[in-house]
């Protein structure tokens, strides 16, 4: 009789939860209609894969309409230098299509091989890689730029591994319609800018930095070099000085968004150290200043000061347009170019606290390819 009494009570308890249910009109939420994929909604999914990066804006800039993608940028750090990819949904490119081999024999070869569905090709050793996936109707491409790694990937491919970026690659939620889930997410997305050459950024600075607060236990970073560079003269944006080379390490601050700008850098080759012929150049106590002039309103003239430091050379350098080679008068005087020179914080090993301040800096980070040469 108990065990019925519980049979009954439990049969009760379920048809009045029926009677609820069917009463309050309750039912399980229908899934969400999937939505168009978005140039944000790609940047979310690269994210998901490779980790939060520094900045992401459309892959498509100018009138590539066919294509939807992201470039997302991660920044150098005082050990490593910068690298990015991009990602689209459109037509893939004709010399990474299909088979390994290029539509002509005068074009250059690619090396490829195939993970998962997904083909790996790349043209030199140290090239971009170049990742795509088929779809119903498109490709997914993946162009890698930057890379710390070996001539063959698969022997190790630096910053990223291949396995996440076939998975990436894979990933059917790139494509044309994906889950609607991620337009929440993409709208919210905080790495996003429209604005990746800082062309409408306003002139901000010079900006404080703060004071050292520990000794110099870090390796230097670009983004720290920009800082200090930026604590001397205002300008509209900043940028890793020369992010393909491994050579230079330096940061650059940028009067305009185009060719004038002043940068620091430290470099191993002293081919600026020396006066050369067709450079105004003199030589006092170890430092090398130099004039280049460019001819009319449009070509740089170059200012460069250089002194020999314990692990090579240290540059400061401003280029600007229209400079008058009778006077040598460039937008920022020579004089705060040598208070850079000097500035104490331009070392091998710095305070952990300027590096995290490089990473802060208060004023627009340029994105797009660099203008240092």
């Amino acid at each position: 009789m108990a065990i019925l009494g519980a049979t009954m009570k439990h049969v009760a308890t379920g048809s009045l939860a029926a009677l609820l249910l069917l009463l309050t009109g309750c039912s399980a939420p229908a899934p969400l209609a999937p939505v168009r994929l978005t140039d944000r909604i790609a940047a979310v999914l690269v994210d998901d894969h490779l980790g939060h990066a520094f900045a992401a804006f459309p892959a498509a800039i100018g009138n590539e309409k066919s294509v939807i993608g992201a470039t997302l940028h991660y920044r150098a750090t005082s050990t490593r230098r910068l690298w990015s990819v991009s990602v689209t949904y459109g037509p893939s490119v004709p010399m990474i299509t299909g088979r390994c081999e290029a539509p002509s024999t005068e074009a250059p070869q690619p090396t490829c091989y195939w993970q998962d569905g997904v083909r790996i090709a790349w043209f030199t050793d140290a090239g971009p890689l170049y990742f795509t996936a088929s779809r119903r109707q498109q490709f997914v491409n993946l162009e890698v730029v930057n890379l710390t790694r070996e001539e063959d990937p698969r022997k190790g491919s630096g910053h990223v591994s291949v396995d996440a970026l076939v998975a990436l690659a894979a990933d059917p939620r790139l494509d044309a319609t994906t889950d609607a889930s991620l337009a929440t997410r993409a709208t919210a997305y905080p790495a996003w800018t429209e604005d990746p050459g800082c062309a409408h950024a306003a002139p901000i600075g010079p900006i404080p930095l703060p004071k050292a607060s520990g000794p110099a236990t870090e390796a230097i970073s670009p983004q720290a070099i920009a800082a200090v560079v930026a604590s001397h003269v205002a300008g509209t944006c900043a940028g890793d000085w020369n992010p393909v080379s491994p050579g230079p390490i330096g940061g650059m601050v940028y009067q305009t968004p185009g060719k004038e700008w002043v940068a620091a850098y430290f470099t191993t080759d002293g081919y600026y150290a020396k006066c050369r012929d067709g450079v105004t150049c003199t030589v006092s106590d170890g430092v090398t200043t130099s004039y280049s002039f460019g001819a009319g309103e449009t070509q740089q003239s170059h200012l460069r000061l250089v002194r020999r430091v314990d692990f090579g050379y240290l540059v400061v350098h401003e280029a600007s347009l229209g400079v008058d080679y009778r006077t040598r008068t460039f937008p920022v005087p020579l004089s705060v170019l040598r208070d850079i020179f000097v500035d104490p914080r331009l070392a091998r090993r710095v305070d952990p606290a300027l590096n995290l301040a490089g990473e802060r800096l208060a004023i627009c980070w340029r994105l797009l390819d660099d203008t240092g040469e």
